[in-house]
């Protein structure tokens, strides 16, 4: 159960680079954090929604 935690954790630290900041003081910090959380999430969400439209496509095009 804690491999889909620590993969999300890789993902936003290495991928994204969360650790390279813009700013200096904390809220900055926290805007740069949740900006890339967010952003990280948008983009799962885009690609879910993807996936779903293709296996839905492909069920329709072997039921033919």
């Amino acid at each position: 159960m804690r491999w889909g935690i620590e993969t999300a954790y890789e993902t936003l630290k290495n991928r994204l680079q969360t650790e390279n900041f813009t700013g200096s003081k904390p809220i900055l910090l926290l805007q740069d954090i949740y900006n890339t959380i967010y952003i990280s999430n948008l983009a799962e969400d885009i690609i879910r929604d993807a996936e779903a439209e293709l296996d839905e496509k492909e069920k329709t095009e072997n039921i033919k």
